[in-house]
């Protein structure tokens, strides 16, 4: 989706230049950022979203909550995906602008990225309420990028596992694999509007449980390194409980 007025509004373009990457802040944006991903496997870009487009957020996680699908007999979030996320909403128009894509690109040092072409995966909102945990895991996706939107009332943290010191230059070596008992636990906790992109294809992570009446509301961007990704229709079911409806796009 072409860049619109609307999206430039959702974010703080002051401290977020996206709309144009021939500012020099652009520039140094991307060397500051990129630089904290290399060094720890982890950038986080506080106050990435506006309030008032973060409170729509919020508003369209309420409504489509209950729309979300936890796999059978685990305590992992409710997952809602793409195709029921209002086609309006802030969250889907910061997905689908290609300044947000550009700019996962950037921080990451890849030529280029490309958004999911999965009509359930390529944008997920994770709902976790009370009890919900997530176990220690690797992602699938070339990067992880998430929207932080609310937490709970308690819990819910984000950790994740670096290497020891001596190995800390090759962030893809999984400590757990590689027998490493030195390795780094490593906390964010970014408050809610701030974007993550975080090297979950290679680094260990959980989330801790969650307590309170207070709905945990992440939403997951899902891209790859090549055009057209997408997940086969057994994922889909194990995933989402379904597969898609034809036609229906939020």
């Amino acid at each position: 989706m072409a860049a619109t007025p609307h999206s430039v509004e959702f974010i703080d373009s002051g401290r977020y230049p996206l709309h144009d990457p021939g500012l020099a802040a652009y520039a140094a944006l991307l060397v500051s950022a990129s630089g904290e991903y290399r060094e720890t496997g982890c950038c986080v870009l506080p106050g990435f979203v506006m309030p008032g487009a973060l409170a729509q957020i919020v508003v369209d996680c309420d409504t489509v909550a209950s729309l979300g699908f936890r796999q059978p007999a685990r305590r992992g979030p409710l997952v809602v995906p793409y195709d029921v996320i209002p086609l309006a909403s802030p969250l889907r128009r910061l997905y689908e602008w290609d300044a947000v894509t550009r700019l996962v690109a950037g921080v990451i040092g890849a030529p280029a990225v490309f958004r999911s072409a999965d009509p359930l995966g390529a944008l997920n909102i994770d709902v976790m309420t009370e009890g919900d945990e997530l176990a220690w895991h690797l992602d699938r996706d070339a990067v992880s990028v998430v929207l932080v939107i609310q937490d709970a009332i308690e819990g819910g943290g984000f950790e994740y596992l670096l290497p020891s010191d001596e190995d800390a230059e090759d962030i893809g070596i999984n400590p757990l694999i590689a027998g490493d008992t030195s390795a780094r636990l490593c906390t964010d906790a970014p408050a809610p509007g701030a974007l993550m992109i975080f090297d979950g294809r290679r680094l260990l992570h959980h989330v801790t449980a969650v307590h309170g009446p207070r709905p945990r509301y992440r939403a997951t961007f899902a891209y790859d390194f090549a055009p057209g990704a997408a997940i086969s229709d057994a994922e889909r079911l194990d995933r989402y409980g379904r597969l898609p409806s034809p036609g229906r796009r939020g």
